[in-house]
């Protein structure tokens, strides 16, 4: 996430972190950070991953439930610049 942070500063400055943060606040993207990402750095796993939707304002947000850890894709993973710890 950080580092997503620091792209974002690089090409728009602090103003351009501003409105980022702001614009996912509108479309409610910290569940994604708080569902996902704290829990990969808690337990290893996302235990409940999502796929946000294409339409925000129209499209429902789909959660996962995966039975076996080693189902989920990795690409769970990835979208936080993190990789699968090992037996995961």
């Amino acid at each position: 996430m950080l580092g997503l942070v620091t792209y974002v500063q690089q090409k728009l400055g602090d103003e351009g972190v501003g409105e980022a943060w702001e614009e996912s606040l509108r479309r409610d993207w910290k569940r994604t950070f708080m569902n996902e990402l704290l829990l990969i750095r808690w337990y290893g796993l996302p235990l409940n991953p999502s796929r946000p939707p294409e339409d925000f304002d129209h499209d429902p947000c789909v959660w996962y439930w995966y039975k076996d850890p080693a189902a989920i894709p990795d690409e769970y993973w990835r979208r936080y610049g993190l990789e699968r710890m090992a037996g995961v």
